[in-house]
């Protein structure tokens, strides 16, 4: 797909290898007011042509955020992957997390 058709919000791309990484928050109708509970990465090798998005980020059993997920942010360090990104949830304000992985992907 092409940049022109990604319909993401606070977008933050990580260059590895060769490919680039986009993370952002997915985007739903701009005429309804959602709880924003997903994150996406989209890969490329040029910057222009995407691949179709693909969840980073998917809520585990009893975490402590159920909405509002925003603006992550995903660097390498030591050979492990740190996303930084905002939660909240219906008993907190929005804080900062956070996560580890593997994989740029998730």
């Amino acid at each position: 797909m092409k940049l022109s058709e990604i319909n993401l919000r606070d977008p933050f791309i990580l260059a590895e290898n060769g490919t680039y990484y986009m993370y952002g928050t997915r985007r739903g109708p701009l005429t309804k007011v959602i709880p924003w509970t997903g994150l996406d990465v989209y890969t490329s090798k040029d910057l222009i042509n995407w691949s179709e998005p693909r969840e980073c980020f998917t809520r585990p059993d009893g975490f402590w955020a159920d909405r509002d997920f925003f603006a992550p942010e995903v660097h390498r360090y030591k050979g492990s992957y740190y996303m930084f990104a905002s939660f909240r949830s219906e008993t907190r304000l929005r804080c900062s997390q956070i996560l580890r992985s593997d994989s740029p992907i998730v």
